[in-house]
């Protein structure tokens, strides 16, 4: 089925982008003319007020190709929640974070306004079970440590054992 926007949409967004030029101008002049103490806080509430009645809020968040990797880990790199405003999230900070995690090799986050975030990974692929130094971990063909928990649901990956193994495995 295909998903149609509400006719309003578009005149939220408007309104919302007109509001922050002007407001933003209007903190201009005001920290020019010497009253930005007294209206600097005053003019980001009326924006960030300008932009929830926009509808510029994460509405929605979709993950795509996850597989292994942990969703409270996702989420924590995410860092992004429902109601949060979507100017304030930082796409290319959310795609290192991911990137960060073992699991994920390469990570694609952008935002679709109004109010949606959409991230599509690409996983690293269990290779072998290596174990060093009395401990066990998930490695990937490169050698890169996948996870260290849960190990036994990948049992039916080759063991491969000493200091270099996972490197020339």
């Amino acid at each position: 089925a295909e998903h149609k926007r509400s006719p309003g949409w578009m005149y939220r967004l408007v309104l919302g982008a007109v509001a922050v030029v002007v407001l933003g101008t209007g903190g201009t002049a005001a920290a020019i003319a010497g009253y930005a103490g007294r209206t600097g806080p005053l003019t980001q509430e009326i924006t960030v007020a300008a932009m929830m009645r926009a509808g510029l809020v994460v509405q929605e968040v979709s993950v795509l190709d996850r597989e292994n990797a942990p969703s409270a880990l996702i989420l924590a790199a995410l860092d992004v929640q429902r109601g949060d405003l979507m100017l304030d999230f930082d796409p290319e900070a959310a795609r290192l974070r991911l990137e960060a995690i073992g699991w994920i090799a390469n990570a694609y986050v952008r935002r679709e306004l109004p109010g949606k975030i959409h991230v599509r990974l690409a996983e690293r692929r269990p290779f072998a079970i290596w174990q060093h130094g009395g401990k066990l971990a998930v490695i990937d063909r490169g050698g890169a440590i996948l996870t260290s928990d849960d190990v036994g649901r990948f049992g039916g990956l080759p063991v491969v054992v000493g200091a270099n193994a996972g490197r020339m495995a």
